[in-house]
């Protein structure tokens, strides 16, 4: 929902929402802020710099499915499905604009297609039509394949770190179930 709230009335929102997005908020500015994350933007071609944070963000969503197992008990089809009956069940709470989106997400392998970096370019091709300001991330497969390794480094060093990060803060009171740590609650 973090992506939609642009004219919602946060107040209004259930206390569990309000701690999601302020759990999403903070990812997010983690993220921007990164050291490593700030060095590998300035490695994309000059009119990609621009959009290399959500070229960043789409592939690093590559990397962490790929690698699903490393970092969560469920497996990803699991996960999937248990997000997607969460966010049916809180659908009375979304902007039309979300609910659009997750119904397309819940009924096409969107994320699912993350697993392949040609499913990631596409998913970049498809989003540089919504906007003139996306527009640069048509043909990101070129600066992809050139820095795929550079990638996938950062996001082992940058993913763990982020980890903890939520965990400290906490913001919706648990923890995820990570491999090799107990489920909690």
């Amino acid at each position: 929902m973090g992506d939609f709230t642009r004219g919602l009335d946060e107040s209004s929102l259930p206390a569990s929402i309000r701690r999601g997005l302020a759990n999403h908020r903070s990812i997010d500015a983690f993220t921007d802020i990164h050291p490593e994350v700030l060095q590998l933007r300035k490695e994309f071609s000059p009119h990609r710099r621009r959009v290399a944070g959500i070229i960043i963000d789409v592939v690093f969503d590559h990397f962490l499915i790929r690698d699903w197992s490393r970092y969560h008990l469920l497996k990803f089809e699991s996960f999937l499905q248990n997000s997607f009956e969460g966010l049916k069940a809180g659908r009375e709470w979304m902007p039309l604009r979300m609910q659009t989106t997750v119904e397309h997400m819940t009924t096409h392998p969107w994320l699912q297609s993350y697993q392949s970096l040609t499913g990631v370019a596409f998913a970049l091709d498809r989003m540089s039509e919504r906007s003139p300001v996306a527009r640069p991330l048509a043909g990101s497969l070129i600066d992809l394949e050139r820095l795929y390794d550079k990638i996938e480094s950062v996001f082992q060093h940058f993913m763990p770190q982020l980890c903890r990060h939520v965990e400290t803060n906490a913001f919706e009171g648990w923890t995820h179930p990570v491999a090799g740590a107990s489920e909690g609650p």
